[in-house]
C-alpha cells in the first residue's frame, strides 16, 4: 500500500512538473475559486472594453480577441460558454444602441467561427497533452523497472530525486530547478534497461570489461530520450548524461571538468554518490549516513563541485537527509 502511494505521488509530480508550457494557464484556472475569479476579470474587461469602444463599430474585433483569451485561460468548458454567452448578451445590449443589422451578423458569424477554432485548439492541446503524459509514464514505468531488477536499490531513484532537489533548494535556485531535478533524478539510470542482469546483480567487483559495460548505461538512457524535446529543455538529458562527470574531469563518458558539466549533473552527482554509500547493495553493506557525509567532503573540488558539496553538506547535518525507506 506505501509503495502504491508513492508511485501515485511520483506520477503526480512528474505530470505537473513537465506539462507543457502552454498549458499552464489551463492548469491554473482548475480550482473553482480560480475559475470564478478568472471569469470576474474577463467580465468587467468586456464591459470596460463596451464603455470604451460602443461608439466604434471596429469593436467586432475587440469581443472577438476576449472570446479567444476566454478560450485558452478557462479550463471548464462551462466557463467558456457562460463568458462567451456573456459576450454574446453585451452585443445584443449594443444592438439596441442603434448598431446596424449587418455589424450584428458580422459579429454573429465571426464568433461562431472563433468558438468553432478555438474549441478545436482546445480539443488538440488536451489530446497532445495525454500522449505527453502517456510517453511519460511509459518512461516512468522503464524506470521503475530498473530499480525493482534489484532489491537492494528498490529507492535508489527516488532517495537521488529527493536529495538532489533539496541540494537545489539550499542552493537558493529557482523552483523550477528543483522540479527539474526531482524528476531527472527519478530517471536518471534509465539507461540501465540496456545493461544485463547478471552485470547489474554481481555479488563481487566487477571486471574492467563489466565496468566498461555498465559506464554506458549514461548515453543508453541519453539515446533512449533524446527525442522528447521536453527533456533537453528542462535538463534531463543533461542529468541522464552527465551524473557521472568528476569536477576533476577523470569521470565519463566524456570527461568534462569544471564547469563544462551542466550544473544540473554536478547536484545529481552528489545526490546519486550519497545514496550509493548508504544504501545496502549485493556486493556490500551500507555505510552510516556520518561516514559517507565525511567521503562527499573529503572529494570536494576532486570528484565534486565544492559549491554543490557545500550546499549537500547544510543539508545533510540538518537532518533533512533522513531516509525514509
Amino acid at each position: 500500500m506505501k509503495r502504491e502511494s508513492e508511485i501515485i505521488e511520483i506520477q503526480s509530480d512528474l505530470k505537473s512538473n513537465l506539462r507543457p508550457f502552454i498549458l499552464k494557464p489551463l492548469v491554473l484556472v482548475e480550482n473553482r475559486i480560480l475559475s470564478v475569479l478568472m471569469l470576474v476579470i474577463l467580465f468587467f474587461s468586456v464591459v470596460y472594453v463596451d464603455r470604451i469602444f460602443y461608439h466604434d463599430r471596429s469593436i467586432v474585433g475587440a469581443y472577438i480577441l476576449l472570446v479567444l483569451i476566454s478560450s485558452l485561460f478557462l479550463k471548464h468548458i462551462i466557463s467558456m460558454l457562460l463568458f462567451n454567452g456573456f459576450v454574446v448578451l453585451m452585443w445584443y445590449q449594443n444592438s439596441l444602441k442603434g448598431f446596424p443589422t449587418e455589424q450584428i451578423e458580422l459579429f454573429t458569424l465571426t464568433w461562431i467561427v472563433c468558438f468553432l477554432i478555438t474549441f478545436v485548439v482546445r480539443e488538440l492541446i488536451n489530446k497532445n497533452t495525454q500522449l505527453k503524459e502517456s510517453q511519460l509514464m511509459t518512461i516512468f514505468t522503464l524506470a521503475k523497472m530498473i530499480d525493482m531488477r534489484d532489491p537492494y536499490t528498490a529507492y535508489h531513484s527516488k532517495n537521488v530525486a529527493f536529495y538532489s532537489r533539496e541540494i537545489a533548494k539550499e542552493m537558493k535556485l529557482p523552483k523550477k530547478v528543483w522540479k527539474q531535478l526531482y524528476t531527472g533524478g527519478l530517471l536518471h539510470d534509465i539507461g540501465k534497461i540496456g545493461v544485463a542482469d547478471s552485470i547489474i546483480n554481481k555479488p563481487g567487483k566487477l571486471t574492467d570489461e563489466e565496468f566498461e559495460i555498465i559506464k554506458q548505461h549514461t548515453t543508453l538512457g541519453y539515446d533512449l530520450m533524446k527525442n522528447i524535446p521536453r527533456f533537453k529543455k528542462i535538463g534531463i538529458l543533461d542529468m541522464v548524461l552527465y551524473h557521472h562527470e568528476r569536477y576533476d574531469g577523470k569521470g565519463y563518458p566524456e570527461g568534462l571538468k569544471g564547469n563544462e558539466i551542466p550544473l544540473v549533473a554536478r547536484i545529481m552527482a552528489v545526490a546519486d554518490t550519497f545514496d550509493a554509500m548508504t544504501t545496502n547493495r549485493v556486493y556490500r553493506g551500507k555505510r552510516n549516513i556520518d561516514e559517507a557525509i565525511k567521503e562527499i567532503e573529503n572529494n570536494k573540488e576532486k570528484q565534486f563541485d565544492p559549491i554543490v558539496v557545500d550546499a549537500f553538506l547544510k543539508a545533510a547535518t540538518s537532518g533533512k537527509f533522513i531516509k525514509k525507506y
